[in-house]
């Protein structure tokens, strides 16, 4: 009679430990997700989804061609300059 509970002690223990292993797994996937929430909360830019006015997209594409051409990265003045135009406009 003891070996029989033994057995089944043996099983509860295994039973335990992979529902320990599935609860912190859980929990880390928990955390992951509501991390990588919050940080794309902090990017709006990264929505593939949203529209750019094409107004924007017309002053912008002669400077990003340029940049692209000579290698360079593109300034912070020089896209400042680029849509000065439209929102004077606007």
């Amino acid at each position: 009679m003891m070996d029989g509970m033994q057995g089944m002690g043996w099983g509860m223990g295994l039973v335990g430990l992979l529902v320990l292993i599935l609860l912190v797994l859980g929990i880390a996937a928990l955390v992951k997700y509501l991390c990588r929430g919050a940080s794309e909360a902090q990017k709006p830019w990264s929505n593939a989804s949203t529209p750019i006015d094409p107004a924007v997209a017309a002053a912008m594409r002669p400077l990003l061609k340029e940049a692209f051409i000579a290698q360079r990265p593109v300034d912070e003045d020089e896209v400042c300059g680029a849509l000065s135009g439209i929102f004077r406009s606007a």
